[in-house]
Parts: C-alpha cells; structure tokens; sequence
C-alpha cells in the first residue's frame, strides 16, 4: 500500500510537531509528503521533506482567487452564499463576511484535488491519499491503511461540530475527487445553494458544510477511528480562530482541550491492548 499524505493552506508548529508527523504518521505508512500551502518565502522540515510543494500566494481577499476559479463556470455570483451564515466562508471579503477561515479551507481543498490531478497523483501511483495538518501532535502511530474499508472515507472520532471534522481525511484517489470537491458547488448553482442551506439552518460551519455535500450530495460513506493525535501551535503562529493556551500535562499549547483529552486516552488504551492489532475499527 502505497500513501500520499498532503498538507493544505499552511505548514505550522514545525518546531513542535514535525519529529513526531514523521515518526508516527509518514514512517508507519512509508507515506510521501505533498504541501499545498501558501507562499512564505521560507523553508521548514515539512517543505524539505516533501516531494512536492505548489505555493500560492496569499491575498487580502481568498475570494479573488475562488473569482478566477469561478470564472471557468461563466458565474459570478456566488459571494450570495455569504447570505448562510454563520462562520463556513471565513476569509472573503463581501456583504455579511464571516469570522474564520473555512472559506480559505474549502479553497484549499480545491487546489490541492487540481494539483493531484495535474500530477497524475490519483492514477494509480497511490493507494490512499491522507489530507492533515501540519500542526497535528501525534502521540501515537497512525493507524496502518490496510485497516480500512476501501468503500468509506475515514476521519478521527470527534471535533465534529455538529458535521464531520474537516481537520483529517484518509481515503481512496477515487473518494478524494468528492471529498475534497467542496468548492465547486458553490459555483455551480450558488442560488439553489443558498435556498437549501438557508432552509436547512442559520448556524453553518465547515464541518456542517461537508456533511451536507458528502453525505447528502456524493452519498458518501464516512467511518470513524480512535483519535490519537491533537491541535497544538508553535508559539510564534497566528490562529484565525482558536489560539489556544499552554497546557502543562502536554508541555506545549493545545487549541482544544478535549481533543488532546481524548487522543491521551486512546494512546493510552492502544498501548494496552497492544497496539491496532487489538481493536477493530
């Protein structure tokens, strides 16, 4: 089994967390690294281990870029979205803009699915693609892909938000061309969009946003496995949402306490039962 894992939007908290992505996640998987992320003018271990990074650069509005995306649709009026609210299209600018960056997220998700299929990422070369975080701590091994139902996309248990956590994906080439298809939607028919969200609820978020694509739209499968890895951020990083705080039973920052809660448990358990081997997903 061969695995992609791909970083989106931003590589952070390299100081703190890289020795353990690549000790717990890309060596367990004899994974590759690719990065989609924005433009630095820096390097980090994670740019140096990848075998691939495609920056973009970094404007004040996101929207501007979803503008030249949506220009291959001959549509210009999807900002109407931003009339569903609360917080799932964070970092573009236009009358009633949310708080956030899940916006910026859903863009990202775009880019990198083009990215996999200009390099021909998604024609065999792969067995699983894995899309993550860089400021992921990983306290424990990831669990092997050969544990997964090919049929189901798979995300950690909990961080759901009401929806489906968008902070972990592992899947198949084939389910990524709809799991990461988040954006294109919105350009297709932003108006029926707006009418079904807008009747469905006023309290959107991203997590809520892929629930409604995935399992109402593509008719996806989603499976859950034990959470064994949290949020942390270096200390010179910036958050658009939650900064989080120093946490001494983690000696490092947490952005969310019950997630690191509930990953200690589950390393604590799988530790018990001797690892993967033991449980049944």
């Amino acid at each position: 089994m061969k695995t992609l894992v791909c970083i989106t939007a931003q590589t952070r908290a390299h100081e703190v967390t890289y020795q353990n992505f690549v000790k717990n996640l890309l060596e367990p998987l004899n994974a590759d690294l690719l990065l989609v992320v924005q433009k630095t003018g820096k390097s980090d271990p994670f740019r140096e281990r990848a075998i691939l990074v495609e920056e973009h650069d970094e404007p004040e509005d996101f929207g501007e870029i979803i503008d030249s995306v949506s220009q291959n649709y001959g549509l210009k009026d999807w900002r109407q979205l931003l009339q569903v609210k609360d917080q799932w299209l964070g970092g573009i600018k236009g009358p009633g803009e949310h708080k956030g960056s899940a916006g910026i997220l859903i863009l990202y998700r775009h880019l990198l699915q083009q990215c996999l299929l200009k390099n021909g990422f998604l024609e065999g070369k792969y067995d699983w693609i894995i899309q993550t975080r860089s400021d992921h701590f990983f306290k424990y091994p990831h669990p092997p892909v050969e544990m997964f139902d090919r049929s189901a996309v798979w995300v950690p248990e909990g961080q759901d938000y009401g929806g489906i956590t968008d902070r972990h994906w592992v899947m198949t080439p084939f389910l990524s061309l709809f799991a990461l298809n988040l954006l294109i939607p919105m350009l297709t028919y932003p108006m029926q969009m707006r009418h079904q969200m807008l009747a469905m609820r006023d309290d959107w978020n991203l997590e809520r946003y892929c629930k409604y694509l995935w399992e109402e739209k593509y008719g996806l499968t989603v499976r859950r496995f034990p959470r064994t890895f949290f949020t942390t951020r270096g200390e010179k990083d910036t958050s658009r949402w939650s900064a989080g705080s120093f946490h001494p039973p983690a000696g490092m920052i947490v952005k969310y306490r019950d997630e690191f809660e509930e990953a200690e448990r589950n390393a604590a358990m799988l530790k018990r039962v001797g690892g993967w081997k033991g449980i049944a997903l």
